[in-house]
């Protein structure tokens, strides 16, 4: 189930971004973290929206 959270023992760990019968995609904070760091030494471009960061991080994680 999509935006079903993903635990690491005791701790949330990420976010089920999409399941398949043979792969599973976490989104986790440290993805989103990194993602956004380089944007930010990158600079360049179009802004982007938070939402339109975490959907590039979920297409490229399939």
């Amino acid at each position: 189930m999509s935006g079903a959270p993903v635990f690491l023992e005791d701790k949330v760990a990420g976010v089920l971004s999409g399941s398949d019968a043979a792969l599973i995609n976490v989104l986790t904070v440290a993805s989103v973290k990194a993602v956004m760091k380089t944007w930010a030494r990158r600079n360049q471009g179009p802004e982007m929206t938070i939402r339109d960061m975490l959907q590039v991080i979920a297409d490229k994680s399939s």
